[in-house]
């Protein structure tokens, strides 16, 4: 990391910000639950870095996503969905962020809608819902466009999407 923020003109800095995110994910992974603070600190700065230091960079895009799965694993739904809505809107990583966030987000709507210990007020559970449909719908779509037709996240995200219109009653839309 010191030659990623030391010398961020350097032709090599971005390259050491990737090296860097990429020893402290290995890090975290070697570690045991509940001994991993350090790491995925580290991790969410050197991504940050990355985001501010060359926003339209596909590395820090890559970084975000990183993140991102990382808290799926760990079933920090919402850190996922955070970590996604720092890839810019035209990073080509930011359809297939979109369908893996809006999946995550109907996901914890639907399993916070059924937890009587922590129930959901009506306005938190309309705008999960009006989000994670937003989000479905822009990674289909470029996810179609893209060529990704018939790959099992997209038809996973278009399962969560129907099931969202159905919810809605918007029929037509579902089929």
């Amino acid at each position: 990391s010191f030659i990623a923020k030391n010398y961020p003109q350097s032709s090599f800095a971005l390259k050491c910000a990737q090296v860097t995110l990429a020893a402290y994910v290995r890090a975290y992974n070697a570690l045991p639950e509940g001994e991993r603070e350090f790491e995925a600190a580290q991790m969410a700065e050197i991504a940050a870095y990355m985001g501010k230091q060359w926003p339209g960079a596909a590395e820090a895009s890559e970084a975000w996503m990183t993140l991102a799965e990382i808290a799926i694993s760990e079933g920090d739904r919402q850190g996922a969905i955070e970590y996604v809505r720092n890839i810019p809107d035209d990073s080509p990583k930011r359809g297939q962020a979109d369908l893996m966030a809006g999946r995550e987000l109907w996901n914890l709507y639907l399993q916070r809608s059924h937890d009587e210990s922590q129930p959901l007020s009506s306005e938190d559970a309309e705008a999960m819902v009006a989000e994670a449909k937003q989000m479905l719908e822009r990674g289909i779509a470029s996810m179609r466009e893209a060529g990704g037709a018939g790959n099992f996240r997209l038809v996973s995200a278009e399962l969560s999407l129907a099931q969202i219109l159905v919810g809605s009653s918007e029929f037509d839309e579902a089929i």
